[in-house]
């Protein structure tokens, strides 16, 4: 789920690159080039492969992850960029770092006496 919904990401944006190049300043002329890449935080969902149909759980268990993700043209070509992205991740202690951090930094303010 993560590779689709960043492969859409990185298409959407740069079809939105690519028909937003001109400033939209009056007067200005000026054309600005498509990224090749753009830093985006992206949900990366962290819950545990269910053993059997029955072990499904709809949980919101996920975590920000920062990611500087390649802009592409098309979905074949964004599946395969995203995905070795992504991949790195599955692995990694980051997504579970983030969300401790994101976790602590909402509880902190109102922890403080």
């Amino acid at each position: 789920m993560n590779n689709y919904t960043g492969a859409l990401l990185s298409c959407a944006l740069h079809e939105y690159f690519t028909n937003n190049t001109n400033s939209s300043f009056e007067g200005d002329t000026k054309v600005y080039k498509v990224p090749k890449t753009i830093n985006v935080a992206m949900p990366f969902s962290i819950r545990d492969k269910p053993k059997s149909v029955d072990g499904i759980k709809m949980v919101n268990d996920f975590a920000p992850v920062y990611v500087t993700m390649p802009l592409c043209q098309n979905m074949s070509e964004g599946i395969k960029v995203v995905s070795k992205e992504f991949n790195s991740f599955k692995g990694s202690l980051e997504p579970f770092g983030m969300k401790a951090l994101s976790v602590v930094s909402a509880w902190l303010p109102f922890s403080m006496p």
